[in-house]
């Protein structure tokens, strides 16, 4: 009987086809195994690298819990706010949690006080103030008693208290931090009222007087002790010329012009000699046995000045303004207090730095 077709006959041979050793493809399979098992674990050993590189914060986000991760930024940011908010409130614009000024506050504020107009405005003249940037400011106009200051702190008051002029302290009210008020203050509620008097820019003086040593240093801005004139002592007059000052009796002194500088102008007729500032300066024009006469030089339209003048028959320190164009007026010096503000309208910028310790510097 035939074979079917596939099938080995009985007694037929076995095929003599080579085999591949087993250990052959045992080897080949160690091998990809191996490459397999290399590539997973430095793929494993890469990931732990950066996972140990990553920060603390990045791991935490991998394996926090969503909902957790999202209140936890939402805490974050809300930090941010309230502190951005405090640093904002507390030193970039305080006023925006600044209390109101009310009375009874102590404040701190920065300001300037002027005549003529606000400091900033045209022709306007300073005499107080307590901004570096107002002191130092060339460009600005200074009268007869500003003293240049080297050293600069706030003005503190209290509210509707006597320590400064009362619409100064009224202006501050209902004020915040940063705020700034603007007033102006006329004389009857400053420093007092002054009478004034047409000023001629022709002058009459003494070569030589005598007065009290008092009434002196009032007169020539001076603060010489009885105990000072041993010997003659040097001075300068407010006109701006020199002269000498003797002890006579036990409370009087006498003084006397230095007669060679005065003799020296006249022979100049376009000499001047400074006085005060750069701006007002005096021409001698004739000498007289016992008196000269000079000539007042003023370079400024609106600024107000310090001179020496005759006032019934008595040398006297006068101030001088010319804040009506073309027509010059002096008031009489009277050695008190606060006596060149005397008779002016005063106008003061002020700015709030600090209410009851908020914000303050």
């Amino acid at each position: 009987m035939a074979a079917k077709k596939g099938q080995k006959k009985k007694g037929q041979a076995r095929s003599t086809k080579t085999v591949k050793p087993v250990d052959d493809v045992e080897k080949d399979t160690d091998v990809v195994l191996t490459k397999a098992s290399e590539d997973v674990s430095s793929k494993r050993e890469k990931a732990k690298n950066q996972d140990k590189n990553a920060s603390g914060f990045i791991a935490f986000c991998r394996k926090a819990d969503p909902i957790a991760m999202s209140c936890f930024v939402v805490i974050m940011l809300a930090c941010v706010v309230i502190l951005g908010s405090y640093v904002n409130a507390m030193y970039i614009n305080p006023e925006w949690n600044s209390p109101v000024a009310v009375e009874g506050d102590t404040v701190k504020v920065e300001y300037v006080g002027s005549y003529n107009g606000y400091y900033d405005a045209d022709g306007a003249v300073i005499f107080d103030t307590n901004v570096k940037s107002v002191n130092d400011g060339s460009e600005y106009l200074k009268s007869p008693s500003y003293t240049n200051k080297t050293s600069f702190k706030y003005l503190s008051f209290k509210v509707g208290g006597d320590d400064v002029l009362p619409g100064f302290s009224e202006a501050v009210v209902g004020k915040l931090i940063n705020w700034t008020a603007k007033v102006a203050i006329p004389a009857s509620e400053g420093y007092g009222v002054a009478d004034k008097h047409d000023f001629a820019l022709s002058q009459t003086f003494k070569l030589s007087g005598t007065m009290s040593l008092e009434e002196f240093n009032k007169y020539a801005s001076t603060s010489i002790k009885m105990s000072d004139l041993t010997s003659p002592y040097d001075v300068t007059m407010p006109n701006g010329l020199a002269a000498t000052v003797n002890k006579s009796g036990t409370s009087d002194v006498t003084y006397q012009y230095v007669a060679s500088e005065i003799e020296d102008l006249i022979t100049a007729a376009t000499e001047t000699v400074t006085k005060i500032d750069d701006n007002v300066s005096i021409r001698v024009t004739a000498i007289g046995t016992d008196n000269f006469t000079v000539e007042y030089i003023f370079s400024s339209e609106d600024k107000m000045y310090k001179a020496s003048m005759v006032v019934d028959d008595v040398e006297k320190m006068i101030f001088v303004d010319n804040f009506t164009a073309g027509q010059y007026q002096y008031k009489v010096a009277d050695g008190s207090d606060h006596q060149e503000q005397k008779g002016e309208t005063l106008y003061f910028w002020i700015k709030i730095v600090d209410i009851n310790g908020y914000a303050g510097v």
